[in-house]
């Protein structure tokens, strides 16, 4: 279960040839964070969070904070996207976020009847999905948006899960929906990770390595 405010990082090393190679081929590093319907659920990652230059040593450093807001766009892999409300709005688990009818920031209150582990969306507009944020890189960006945006008014549960993904991609853009991956992705769940920190690296092979995740 992730914690709120608790912070990680994961250290990449990529063999140099590799360096070289993506690089003269226009290959960016990607980094997505999941988020789950329910505790049980699998983690679905539908948004590039993070994307980088190709470097020997890359890194990518969050905290476990949320901040969600609304958008009125269909959900397509690759299309970037940004929320219609503007600045996202922070929230906390146990509690609901409620876009109005009017694209504005919604409102933010405690519910009981929202997960401890997550918070609940709670659409009135006509078509809308949520975009939950995290603190990424000492900045608020998107992770998620509804997997079948826009929805009718309704309610999403959403459990932000302590498991991303890493891999390369030529196309891949930070803010950009992804349905799938374009290449073979490293999934790391640090759920029970009790430093914070993971280590992984990317042979001349193309093959991951999880070398540390204590």
């Amino acid at each position: 279960m992730a914690s709120s405010n608790v912070k990680y990082s994961i250290e990449i090393s990529i063999d140099t040839a590799k360096v070289n190679q993506f690089s003269k081929q226009n290959y960016k590093f990607c980094f997505a964070s999941g988020v789950a319907g329910d505790d049980n659920g699998d983690a679905s990652f539908n948004v590039v969070a993070d994307t980088q230059e190709m470097g020997s040593v890359l890194q990518v450093s969050w905290t476990e904070k949320y901040a969600i807001g609304a958008s009125n766009s269909t959900f397509k892999n690759g299309v970037k996207f940004a929320a219609s409300t503007g600045k996202p709005v922070p929230i906390a688990f146990k509690q609901s976020y409620t876009q109005t009818p009017v694209f504005v920031p919604g409102i933010v209150n405690s519910d009981p009847s929202a997960p401890d582990s997550g918070f609940k969306f709670i659409n009135q507009a006509k078509a809308a999905s949520a975009v939950v944020y995290k603190w990424l890189n000492n900045d608020w960006s998107p992770i998620y948006i509804s997997q079948a945006a826009p929805l009718g008014p309704g309610t999403e549960t959403l459990i932000p899960k302590v498991v991303c993904a890493i891999w390369f991609s030529v196309a891949a853009e930070t803010s950009s929906m992804v349905s799938n991956f374009s290449t073979t992705p490293l999934i790391i769940d640090l759920t029970n990770n009790g430093s914070g920190k993971a280590v992984a690296s990317y042979n001349k092979d193309g093959a991951w390595t999880l070398i540390s995740n204590q």
